[in-house]
């Protein structure tokens, strides 16, 4: 279940201020790369929030129905969900 309260007001105070480091996200991916500095979204991170935004999306055509993910399948329990995991991919 995806539900907004379980660990609201359990959070604390952000580890970095974000908004003081701007919009030099390209800087930040280079000199991770590089060893000198971390990425304020590293991909350990961004990649689940990204899984985690997306399901949501799928739910979204889903309405007043629950869907239940298995995050080591990576699949749906629904099979109508599941056709939205993946795609057909263009060339260009």
């Amino acid at each position: 279940d995806v539900s907004p309260f379980v660990n609201s007001g359990q959070i604390g105070e952000p580890v970095r201020d974000y908004a003081l480091e701007g919009n030099m996200h390209y800087h930040q991916f280079v000199d991770a790369c590089l060893g000198t500095d971390s990425c304020t979204a590293p991909f350990s991170y961004s990649a689940r929030l990204t899984e985690t935004i997306l399901l949501g999306v799928i739910a979204g055509r889903f309405p007043n129905k629950k869907l239940h993910w298995d995050s080591e399948k990576a699949r749906f329990r629904e099979e109508k969900a599941n056709r939205y995991l993946s795609g057909e991919y263009r060339d260009f």
